[in-house]
């Protein structure tokens, strides 16, 4: 905002274009710290090809995530909070239907992504891209 930037607060479900691109916008699914209250979204691209993006949601928002929206056939999964334990909960991984995975994530002290995640991940046959190991990662969609 000090830089001009218009900041929009999210506090419904929210439908936007840009670019081509349709996005769909869930507001937070709960009270408490930043990354409880952070948006999660579908991206889009060519009418039928969709990204998910949970951000640093924990696993009781990712629930209730899938408790109030439709998300199966998701292609992409943009796996969340860098592959915490704490997010990517097994009820998320198994049912958005996504055979690809991206994780974006660089050196850190925490140990992201996690044993825990990437475990669950193998076990829904996920293709695993990682940032860290990958570089950047790319998806063309045709």
């Amino acid at each position: 905002a000090s830089h001009g930037t218009e900041i929009t607060y999210i506090s419904a479900d929210t439908d936007m274009s840009i670019g081509g691109i349709e996005l769909e916008l869930f507001a937070p699914q709960q009270a408490g710290d930043a990354n409880e209250r952070g948006l999660m979204c579908i991206a889009t691209l060519g009418g039928d090809y969709d990204v998910l993006v949970t951000g640093d949601a924990p696993f009781a928002a990712e629930r209730k995530l899938l408790k109030t929206h439709d998300i199966a056939d998701t292609e992409v999964y943009v796996v969340g909070h860098q592959g915490s334990k704490y997010s990517s909960c097994d009820e998320l991984v198994e049912s958005i239907g996504a055979d690809t995975a991206v994780i974006s994530v660089g050196y850190n002290t925490y140990g992201h992504p996690t044993r825990e995640v990437l475990d669950r991940l193998a076990a829904n046959d996920y293709n695993v891209y990682r940032t860290d190991l990958d570089g950047c990662v790319e998806l063309r969609v045709w």
